[in-house]
């Protein structure tokens, strides 16, 4: 896998790409698969794989993210 995921808080975004980011539970058994699915749909959208990941328990979070369900991929701030 190529895909390039980090830590919102030292993040640069694009002002060309979407903003997307990707909110899990350490023990939610769907996050490999959902994160493979992002990065199929960035190569589907001919984008290169790029987003923040959230934990939704990390205090750190920022609030919008915590509550939701694992996985949750929020697109511009829609969930998808």
């Amino acid at each position: 896998m190529n895909a390039r995921f980090s830590t919102p808080w030292i993040e640069t975004m694009k002002p060309d790409m979407p903003n997307v980011e990707f909110v899990y539970e350490r023990t939610c058994p769907f996050v490999r698969d959902a994160r493979r699915r992002l990065i199929d749909g960035f190569r589907s959208a001919g984008l290169t794989p790029h987003w923040s990941e959230w934990e939704a328990s990390d205090p750190r979070a920022p609030e919008h993210v915590r509550g939701l369900g694992s996985p949750t991929i929020l697109v511009d701030g829609c969930d998808i």
